[in-house]
């Protein structure tokens, strides 16, 4: 069966409770979880309190149930910047911005916002969400001038934004300059290297480098020059693949030698046994013997040197691998004496260089075309995705509710975490030649394809159906329509803000996921040295490059409706304080972030840059509305669109100034990074 307008609309508050009871109860469930486990799972709740060196250990946090939350609350973040570096502290930097932002913008809208919408207006038969936004207020004479409450309070919002932002940018120079000449980065090498890339021919040699850089003061200590490698490269990856399959090799003989020695054990003490306790002494043999005896050779590992191991010659597995290392490293060397090898691969005094250097990428020609096409492609599935609707399944209640109200943006969110690999594939083939540098191409692509798919296109097509058939129905109303439909898409984005803020954050802290990795690694896949270690010791590290255009995507929802529909900042406000505790715990507990991923706090101004598109949506969103309503009503709602266009002005001005202040310094901080 269908679903009319009507039934869609009362079914707004009952989709918008079953996703709050979902929510909130796999919430509690989450955190619950955290409280039982993380005093008996230290390797996976508090990692930093005895893995790292000790200089860089965190302090560990009281196991009482509740005494931790003050403790942690109370550290300082400044400490995370020594233990997990400058990015990781303008993310909670970020984030405790956007609490008080969302703070204020939720006790100046339940104010005056909501009773402006409710008080005074008689049911319209809208459902109790639906009376909390501004399409409660009629559009007559008699109450058109409550819409200039609306028109206050986003001005007073706006200002009060771009004050935080002001005073944030002003922090984040001033923490980034002290940062950049800290002792312990100044000693690092990439706070004095420099990389430089596309050279003309006539600068590829170390005279005309130095010649052509002798302005700089105090001269050049060391010049690298990286040439075209791709033979070497591909034998050293060949002998990084080959030492792997002999290792597992290895290890699994030894599996079966030492299964066979506990069986001759065992038949050994029984004949003891049987001949009166005396023990035999067992002759002195070599090792190689005892391996020979233990493990046969038809028992050995073998695989095929053709296609995939299916196809060609079958060999014993360690002494094939054996053999080709030490060839490899013979042409290795040949080729090191020939000069084809860079130097630069192997002397660089400090690894934090040469670890956020992506080498292939020096070697490799641009497929900027080919990325784009693929971008597009995997743009346009998303666009597919994100118009599929569920109102045609006609399920009977309570069903509606759960799946309208949880099922959308569940999927949508597992959409989404399907993207970023493709994203990175594409800057990868885009031939960036560092890893941080890569790292802020996904982050502008994933936060530009949230923005359009995960958003607009969304806001869009929500009433996309409705508002044409009341086109081919009621052509003189569709501009009426229009004003009605776009705050309508609120209640959608109130559950995704549910599902990725506050079920989103319990899951960050409950670590499941990791947990369950942890051990499926731990059972199943402990075959090498390698794979134990990096089980037992390496701890997890977090990718701001997707992390942060999510956020932001929230800060964009919560801006654009954070006048049509209040609640909308209510539960952005509970959503970032959730996530600063979580990252809070994970940053100072949890994580350990590599070297080479460090921006030195670049993601900071970018996110910012992000703010100004919410603050531009909103009050665009609202002078089309005015506009909109100004061709069906008074002519008042004009003087409010044009307020809202003085608006737009105003802060496109600041943004411009802004910009025009920081961003020349924010360069230069940048060039002295890298």
């Amino acid at each position: 069966m269908s679903v009319t307008a009507e039934e869609a609309h009362a079914s707004n508050t009952k989709s918008f409770l079953t996703a709050l009871v979902a929510n909130g109860g796999l919430l509690v469930a989450e955190v619950a979880s955290f409280l039982m486990l993380r005093n008996c799972l230290a390797r996976i709740y508090s990692p930093r309190t005895f893995l790292p060196p000790p200089h860089k250990r965190a302090r560990k946090l009281p196991e009482s149930w509740w005494r931790w939350l003050p403790v942690l609350l109370g550290q300082s973040p400044k400490d995370i910047i020594h233990m997990n570096g400058l990015d990781a502290y303008m993310v909670l930097r970020f984030l405790k911005m956007l609490i008080w932002i969302f703070l204020v913008f939720t006790i100046a809208t339940f104010l005056v916002i909501i009773p402006v919408d409710v008080v005074g207006i008689p049911p319209s038969g809208q459902d109790l969400l639906q009376r909390l936004t501004w399409t409660n207020i009629p559009s007559d004479n008699k109450h058109r001038h409550r819409f200039w409450a609306h028109i206050l309070v986003i001005y007073l919002l706006t200002f009060y934004v771009l004050f935080m932002i002001h005073h944030e940018m002003i922090h984040f120079l001033d923490i980034r300059h002290g940062f950049l000449i800290s002792k312990s980065y100044s000693q690092l090498s990439r706070s004095r290297t420099v990389l430089i890339t596309d050279v003309p021919e006539e600068l590829r040699n170390e005279h005309e480098l130095r010649l052509f850089t002798s302005f700089i003061p105090g001269g050049i200590d060391r010049v690298w020059i990286h040439r075209e490698t791709k033979n070497m490269s591909r034998m050293v990856e060949r002998r990084e693949s080959i030492c792997n399959k002999l290792e597992t090799a290895e290890v699994k003989v030894l599996k079966l030698a030492t299964r066979a020695w506990r069986t001759e054990e065992r038949k050994q003490r029984n004949r003891d046994v049987e001949q009166g306790g005396s023990l035999v002494n067992l002759p002195a043999v070599s090792l190689q013997d005892v391996l020979q005896e233990l493990v046969p050779e038809v028992a050995r590992p073998t695989h095929r040197t053709g296609f995939l191991g299916l196809l060609g010659k079958k060999v014993d597995t360690i002494l094939w691998c054996t053999g080709e290392i030490s060839r490899l490293n013979r042409d290795l060397v040949a080729a090191r004496h020939w000069g084809a090898c860079s130097c630069s691969m192997c002397q660089l005094p400090s690894e934090t260089a040469h670890k956020d250097i992506v080498w292939k990428n020096l070697n490799r020609g641009g497929l900027r075309s080919t990325a784009r096409r693929l971008h597009r492609d995997s743009q346009q599935h998303s666009y597919d995705m994100s118009e599929c609707t569920l109102a045609s399944l006609g399920l009977h209640s309570p069903i509606p509710g759960l799946v309208e109200g949880v099922l959308p943006p569940l999927l949508l969110a597992t959409l989404f975490s399907m993207l970023p690999m493709m994203l990175r594939g594409l800057a990868w083939y885009e031939c960036i030649p560092k890893h941080s540098l890569v790292s802020i191409s996904v982050y502008r692509r994933f936060f530009l394809f949230l923005l359009v798919h995960g958003f607009l296109i969304v806001m869009i097509s929500s009433s996309l159906t409705e508002l044409i058939q009341d086109i081919i129905d009621q052509p003189t109303q569709t501009v009426q329509k229009i004003a009605q439909m776009l705050p309508s898409a609120s209640v959608f984005f109130l559950t995704y803000m549910l599902t990725q803020g506050l079920a989103g954050a319990g899951a960050a802290m409950a670590q499941f996921y990791p947990l369950i990795i942890h051990f499926i690694h731990k059972w199943l896949l402990l075959r090498t040295p390698r794979q134990a270690f990096g089980v037992s010791f390496l701890m997890p590290s977090a990718d701001f490059a997707l992390i942060l255009p999510r956020l932001s995507l929230l800060a964009t929802i919560g801006f654009a409706y954070s006048v049509l529909n209040p609640v909308v900042d209510l539960f952005a406000l509970l959503s970032y304080s959730m996530f600063y505790l979580a990252f809070k715990l994970l940053l100072t507990q949890v994580y350990d972030q590599r070297a080479e991923d460090e921006t030195g706090g670049m993601y900071f101004p970018m996110a910012i840059s992000n703010l100004f598109i919410g603050l531009y949506i909103a009050q665009i969103c609202l002078a089309s509305l005015f506009f909109l309503k100004a061709s069906v009503s008074s002519v008042s709602f004009i003087a409010m669109g044009l307020l809202m266009l003085v608006l737009i002005s105003l802060t496109g001005l600041a943004h411009f100034l802004l910009s025009r202040r920081f961003e020349r310094t924010i360069s230069k901080l940048f060039l002295a990074c890298y």
